[in-house]
């Protein structure tokens, strides 16, 4: 394809694109009409950050006092803490509290803690910079959580833990460098800004393998945090890192064309993983063709769109993409730009 890595001067897939875009607003619209309660949005938006909070305390107290099993205590708070991460993507669009900015940082700051991850404040420009740049060598959020790696160790890493972005990091800086991507041109630095609620964490993973160095108590805290918060997002995050790395095509695509940027996976062996991700393999590929939409009503708008995004040509479970380490036209792929031309 002599257009790759360029911008097209005319996109022929421009129809299909508007196409798309014209079956989610109408499914958007049919539903907001039917439910006007999706109008509230702001309130919608609190009582989903609420409610997650609410549950992860009732989680963590029926844990504490013996009356839930940690093999129940650490999925169910995955879940929750999953809601949270969806709440942060919305709010980096703005979608909750838009002329109420201080409630936005109280509520990034509950998430930054809850999701033992990225600061939110640091993560917002890379997002925004991703739908700039998707699957190009300076999208640095998704290439930062393994995007475009071949499996192996960095790739493992990246994964389980947010200190393996640490491994990819000064690759992805020297790109974004070499592609003037302000204001994102220190992210080796500014990254440091995570590491207040990341690294607790892991000190406290670390007490779990050395018990007799501390007290039985910090011992007992520690196994706490780590059942309820740290493997839980470590299960949470793999979910999420595996899947949006699925849906993601990286490295031989056109520049700004939203048709090659994503797929759908909605194969039955990733409903354990979906889970863990309010369902983004599924939903994801819409918020790159309309950005301004809560995450629950895009995956209320899902069902109706799929049958368009298949007509139009859209991929769906091309699950070779890890193989080929998410190119969309690489050598190995069985579609190729047959389908992609149908």
């Amino acid at each position: 394809m002599e257009s790759v890595g360029k911008p097209l001067e005319k996109n022929p897939f421009q129809p299909r694109i508007n196409t798309i875009r014209k079956a989610i607003y109408a499914e958007d619209k049919r539903l907001r009409t039917k439910y006007t309660w999706l109008e509230h949005q702001d309130a919608l938006g609190m009582g989903w950050f609420l409610g997650s909070l609410g549950g992860m305390a009732v989680v963590s107290a029926l844990y504490i006092y013996g009356h839930l099993a940690w093999y129940l205590a650490l999925p169910m708070m995955g879940v929750l803490v999953s809601f949270l991460h969806e709440l942060e993507h919305d709010l980096i669009h703005d979608m909750y509290f838009k002329e109420q900015k201080w409630i936005q940082h109280v509520m990034f700051a509950f998430i930054w803690a809850s999701k033992l991850n990225a600061n939110p404040w640091w993560r917002k420009p890379m997002h925004l910079k991703h739908h700039k740049t998707s699957g190009q060598v300076d999208d640095i959020e998704e290439r930062l959580i393994g995007l475009g790696l071949p499996l192996g160790f960095k790739r493992l890493a990246v994964t389980l833990s947010p200190l393996g972005s640490f491994l990819v990091m000064n690759g992805v800086a020297k790109d974004s460098k070499a592609m003037d991507s302000k204001p994102l041109l220190h992210i080796m630095w500014t990254s440091l800004l995570n590491l207040p609620v990341v690294l607790p964490s892991h000190l406290c993973l670390a007490v779990l393998f050395f018990p007799s160095y501390v007290s039985e108590s910090v011992y007992t805290f520690c196994s706490n945090v780590c059942v309820l918060l740290f493997f839980s997002n470590m299960l949470r995050q793999a979910s999420l890192q595996i899947v949006s790395t699925g849906v993601h095509y990286y490295g031989d695509i056109p520049e700004k064309n939203v048709f090659f940027q994503n797929q759908v996976i909605d194969h039955w062996l990733f409903y354990p993983l979906q889970a863990f991700c309010f369902n983004f393999g599924v939903s994801h590929i819409l918020h790159h063709y309309v950005t301004r939409q809560p995450f629950y009503l895009r995956q209320m708008c899902a069902p109706q769109v799929m049958h368009t995004l298949r007509a139009q040509g859209v991929r769906f479970n091309d699950l070779e993409i890890y193989a080929r380490d998410h190119r969309y036209f690489g050598e190995h792929s069985t579609q190729g730009t047959q389908q992609v031309g149908a």
